[in-house]
């Protein structure tokens, strides 16, 4: 099932220049933010 709904992503998901994920290492406790994420592009 989950293979066949990340087929689609592409459908259900706007395109954009941005990255599709951001992945970084944050201390035990923390919440990370989306305004953190882009910082780190």
């Amino acid at each position: 099932m989950h293979r066949e709904a990340l087929q689609l992503r592409y459908d259900w998901f706007l395109k954009g220049v941005w990255p599709g994920h951001v992945l970084w290492s944050v201390e035990d406790g923390s919440v990370p933010r989306w305004s953190d994420s882009v910082a780190k592009t």
